[in-house]
């Protein structure tokens, strides 16, 4: 038998987007594409309406036959879930209320995977979610990690109950918060090293995962965009020691390459006229890679993980199909494939190969 699991997120961006189409069609290709005689299991789960659809494609009398239950196992996302804020210098955006607790997490989902290992393990052929997303991973709700859980106490009196938040121990998630977290989801207590095992144990040898949403942070987009039209800058191959000049970057583009770079290169004595050469460029945009969820579940689940390239996003290829990363952010590919060795998936979508194992080697200054 062969698994599949497959998470649609929230339309909390209000655009009239349903996930969960795409995941159907996602079911509905890989079932076409599969081997007649290997029963298949789907398991979908459907954040914003709250539904877990379990489909199984079974084989008899010469024909394949598919069978969908499906079960309201948490509570629905509505427009009443989101809340309008608006931070200095930032748009206007959604958020997620808290104290949602009977809405699906990120945390349901590596359960029902952990359970796979324990009962099935190397079954699981691909765990894959359709959402927006950023380099710390799928956006499902569009939640804060504030460190603070909401409570509604009742106190034995009528009325409705007293809202009181709590702080959340450090290294715990907080209960509020739907959306992946890399830094905090693999390790204990989120996942101690039984359920890490667990996790791992669920995939098949060629399993995999696939993140097919966005991870378009700005400031890189632009940094990239302004290393591909520097004068020192060749599509195909540059030396390592090559310098290249930048007076064209801004506050925030400065201080993220500094975030970075700065172990190795120290602060930057002049952030209007900056000097890097080559080799420093391409770790920092391995480390910038490596930054993001799509390495941490690479490296939790040990397999390999599609994922959009940081500085690219994902658009949605029409009816009937899934998603695909941007095309107009193909010169970003070409740098990634020519100067950072980056693979790319098999089926044509854009999406770049997190290894298992991955790591960027430190240049000398």
């Amino acid at each position: 038998m062969k698994q599949y699991v497959l998470l649609s997120g929230a339309d909390y961006k209000g655009e009239n987007v349903t996930f969960r189409v795409l995941c159907d069609n996602r079911r509905k290709q890989l079932t076409q594409a599969g081997a007649i005689g290997t029963p298949l299991k789907f398991t979908v789960f459907d954040l914003q309406a709250g539904q877990v659809a379990v489909t199984r494609v079974t084989f008899g009398g010469g024909r394949r036959v598919e069978t969908t239950t499906s079960e309201q196992l948490f509570g629905k996302v509505t427009p009443a879930s989101f809340e309008t804020r608006a931070a200095p210098g930032r748009p206007v955006r959604r958020r997620f209320k808290n104290g949602q607790t009977s809405v699906m997490s990120i945390t349901d989902v590596y359960e029902a995977i952990h359970r796979i290992g324990a009962e099935e393990p190397g079954t699981l052929a691909e765990f894959s979610v359709f959402s927006h997303g950023w380099e710390d991973g799928p956006i499902l709700v569009n939640s804060d990690d504030d460190r603070t859980s909401r409570l509604f106490v009742r106190d034995g009196v009528p009325g409705p109950p007293r809202e009181e938040d709590i702080v959340v121990p450090a290294g715990m998630r907080d209960p509020d918060d739907k959306d992946a977290r890399p830094a905090l989801d693999f390790i204990a207590p989120s996942m101690d090293e039984v359920k890490l095992a667990q996790f791992r144990k669920a995939f098949a040898k060629d399993g995999r995962v696939w993140l097919w949403g966005c991870a378009h942070r700005q400031e890189l987009d632009q940094i990239l965009g302004k290393i591909e039209r520097n004068a020192a800058y060749r599509a195909t191959s540059v030396p390592d020691d090559t310098p290249f000049t930048f007076t064209n970057f801004n506050d925030l583009e400065v201080a993220y390459i500094q975030w970075f770079l700065r172990p190795l290169t120290g602060i930057f004595p002049d952030p209007r006229a900056i000097t890097l050469k080559w080799k420093h460029l391409r770790y920092f945009l391995c480390l910038a890679n490596q930054s993001t969820y799509a390495a941490a579940i690479a490296n939790a689940a040990q397999v390999s993980t599609f994922a959009a390239p940081m500085g690219t996003g994902a658009i949605y290829e029409g009816p009937g199909k899934l998603m695909a990363v941007d095309p107009g952010h193909a010169r970003h590919a070409t740098l990634y494939r020519s100067h950072l060795g980056f693979t790319f998936d098999p089926e044509g979508h854009g999406y770049a190969r997190f290894a298992p194992g991955s790591a960027c080697a430190k240049p000398q200054p």
